[in-house]
């Protein structure tokens, strides 16, 4: 009987272990961060082992068992509890030791792969030492970058000398009769001295004074012109004071290209002109064509003293243009004129 029990005994132990192992296994499979449950799993087990050893051999020696005092019963207990506690805590538990081998593994890994890319990128920078680089500039510090930019600033930077450009005092001296000024800028190389020129500009205003009072008149009567003749002085007087307009603008840039100012304000205007105009006073149509007449007339004298004076200055530019200004008013005096006659 007492083989038989032992027997048994073997069996279920070796069921036991089964089991444990089998569950191990499994653990370490689908649960591989449990290591304090299997510990405790694992001690319970050696627990229960060593509690069916004892019971077994108090089943085969019963009668030792019974000679036995307690206190040394409890003191085999005790001596046991501690010895499992001592095995549990100097072997390390198996699932334990796997998942530190894994990790270990892990990180090995990781190393091997961190050094192979390290090795890839020190054979890139070794082969593109190799090839012609442009050095990059440094950064200088703040204070440095400061002082660069105002160095620049002031390398860039006109003086004073640069930027104040002292024209000749000729330049700026005052010019005779009509009060012209040459430009301040640079004085033009046309072959003409600066005496002729200024008096060439002089003409030139006089007969600019002119053109404007005249184009004013003509709009005026384009204006305010009655009469059965309405009609055709109406479209008349509209077609004289555009080619004024265009005059008068030609003039002022031929003063210009001499390298005089052209004055060019209402009061200078009248000052310098030879033709007057009345104010409040609305003509009748015959005396309209009368008063343009005249003062196309008057206009085509100033524009011959002027030629002739360009002439004798050997000032070929302004001759051609005022032969041209010459022709334009005779025919518009002769379409005036035209008029008048019966």
């Amino acid at each position: 009987m007492i083989q038989n029990n032992k027997l048994k005994a073997l069996g279920a132990l070796g069921a036991i272990s089964f089991v444990l192992i089998f569950g191990l296994l499994y653990a370490m499979e689908n649960q591989p961060d449990t290591t304090v449950d299997e510990n405790n799993d694992k001690q319970e087990n050696f627990q229960d082992q060593a509690d069916f050893n004892k019971q077994d051999e108090q089943e085969s020696d019963p009668q030792e068992n019974e000679n036995v005092p307690e206190e040394e019963l409890l003191n085999d207990n005790d001596n046991e509890n501690e010895f499992l506690a001592n095995n549990n805590e100097d072997e390390p538990p198996q699932n334990s030791f796997d998942n530190n081998s894994i990790q270990n593994k892990r990180m090995a890994t990781d190393q091997n792969n961190t050094n192979q890319s390290l090795n890839d990128m020190q054979n890139t920078f070794d082969t593109s030492a190799s090839l012609p680089t442009t050095p990059q500039p440094t950064m200088p510090s703040t204070s440095t970058t400061e002082q660069t930019e105002s160095e620049q600033a002031s390398a860039l930077a006109p003086t004073a000398n640069q930027l104040s450009i002292k024209p000749k005092i000729s330049d700026l001296s005052s010019l005779n009769a009509g009060s012209t000024h040459m430009a301040n800028n640079r004085m033009p190389n046309i072959g003409l001295t600066e005496n002729s020129r200024t008096e060439m500009a002089n003409a030139l205003q006089k007969l600019l004074a002119d053109e404007y009072i005249l184009y004013t008149k003509t709009l005026n009567f384009h204006w305010n012109v009655e009469g059965k003749h309405f009609g055709p002085l109406h479209a008349l007087f509209n077609d004289q004071y555009e080619k004024l307009q265009s005059i008068i603008d030609n003039i002022a840039e031929r003063i210009r290209a001499i390298g005089m100012f052209t004055h060019a304000t209402m009061r200078e205007f009248l000052s310098m002109s030879s033709l007057t105009e009345k104010v409040n006073d609305f003509p009748d149509d015959i005396r309209m064509l009368s008063i343009l007449l005249a003062d196309h007339e008057s206009v085509i004298q100033t524009i011959r003293n002027a030629n002739d004076f360009a002439a004798k200055i050997n000032d070929g530019g302004s001759n051609n243009f005022l032969s041209g200004l010459l022709e334009t008013h005779e025919k518009m005096a002769w379409m005036l004129r035209a008029h008048l006659n019966k």
